[in-house]
């Protein structure tokens, strides 16, 4: 589905790319993609093993982050295989998972499924968060919104600019009136609530951003406080004893302090640690 869903679009944007930034046309990523291909017919390789087999890719800059495979990997030809070490395997999908019945939607049958399922995660959601979670151009996405209309709601978000849309089925949900309870949150570094809204001061504060989202890609592990960014956090484990260290973005009240702790304290026991040693920094 999800091939179906961005690959095409993927696709394009990654051969422009590599047009533009590496000096690669789309013929020669066909003939590296076919040479891959045949690299991996018999069984999967680590990256140092299929750039031997295909010496080619080892020239690509910024290989490592996958510009020598995503060609296959966006048309869903190369999948990950698993692995026991820390290096990644990649296999052919046919050759990897020989059983596997491929037939995809339509590309708007699938497209359809892709923001229904995006609204039923991160709802109610505005067209430019659906376009900057799935990668589509804005004039795909006002498309398959149209499509969609009759099962979608539009709706205004007090104290959030744009248009927001849920889904039909969700409207009692939203109707509910219940409090936001008082919790705390931890949550880990790249999380889907990070990277899944174009508009982030929904859920941080403006002038946090730069502290969660940081330079290279990084996105810090946060803590949510009643659904709100307060500080990033940081673990080591050592000598089975779990070193967890809060960055707060504001002074904490003790309040706040015990629900941290008292969060803390589960971490470390879902996680099998023998204790805890948590540093709030001021």
């Amino acid at each position: 589905m999800l091939v179906q869903a961005v690959g095409e679009q993927q696709l394009t944007n990654f051969d422009y790319f590599m047009k533009t930034r590496r000096g690669i046309d789309g013929q020669q990523i066909r003939s590296l993609n076919k040479a891959i291909f045949r690299a991996l017919a018999q069984h999967p390789l680590i990256r140092s093993e299929l750039h031997e087999n295909v010496p080619e890719l080892a020239s690509i800059g910024g290989a490592s982050w996958g510009l020598d495979v995503k060609g296959l990997a966006f048309i869903g030809a190369l999948v990950l295989a698993d692995s026991d070490d820390i290096e990644t395997r990649f296999a052919r999908r046919d050759v990897w998972l020989p059983n596997l019945s491929w037939e995809p939607p339509s590309q708007a049958d699938a497209q359809r499924e892709l923001l229904f399922r995006y609204l039923d995660a991160y709802g109610p959601s505005t067209r430019q968060d659906f376009a900057h979670w799935c990668g589509l151009k804005m004039k795909t996405v006002q498309a398959i919104f149209e499509t969609c209309a009759q099962e979608l709601i539009p709706a205004k978000v007090t104290g959030w600019y744009g248009d927001y849309y849920f889904r039909r089925q969700d409207v009692l949900l939203l109707k509910e009136d219940d409090e936001v309870p008082a919790a705390i949150r931890f949550l880990p570094k790249f999380d889907p609530l990070l990277m899944g809204y174009k508009n982030k001061t929904r859920f941080i504060d403006e002038e946090y951003l730069s502290r969660v989202y940081r330079p290279a890609g990084q996105i810090e592990a946060v803590v949510l406080l009643q659904g709100r960014a307060m500080a990033s956090w940081r673990t080591t484990l050592q000598k089975a004893k779990l070193q967890l260290t809060v960055i707060p973005f504001r002074r904490l009240v003790r309040r706040e302090h015990s629900l941290v702790k008292d969060t803390a304290e589960e971490l470390a026991a879902f996680l099998g640690a023998k204790g805890l040693d948590l540093i709030v920094q001021s």
